[in-house]
């Protein structure tokens, strides 16, 4: 019988994957004038997306619709990067998203 219940077991070996934190795909590269940051966002919008810089931390929160057959949810990813070298407080940073991907620059000072 506890054969039986290990097969059973291996069957659903796939089972709880939904329950896995999102941690989309995250890039920093530092240019001569910026900093530049790329993060994948699968089911993001740019209206939904919050991109804030506090001194050199770089906040996004990005809403993503995790949509399947009989499933639905919202979440909600957040992420901190601390900027590695000083940036250009007198400017904007500039964040857009383009073919799902968000593109956050941050000029240098």
């Amino acid at each position: 019988m506890q054969e039986m219940a290990f097969f059973s077991d291996l069957m659903n070996i796939d089972s709880g994957w939904d329950a896995i934190n999102i941690s989309p795909a995250m890039d920093m590269r530092e240019k001569k004038n910026t900093y530049e940051i790329t993060v994948s966002i699968p089911c993001g919008t740019e209206s939904n997306v919050i991109v804030e810089l506090n001194g050199q931390l770089l906040n996004m929160y990005i809403p993503i619709q995790i949509t399947k057959p009989g499933y639905n949810e919202l979440r909600t990813y957040k992420q901190q990067i601390l900027i590695p070298g000083p940036i250009n407080t007198n400017t904007t940073i500039k964040a857009a998203i383009s073919n799902n991907v968000l593109r956050v620059i941050i000029p240098k000072r």
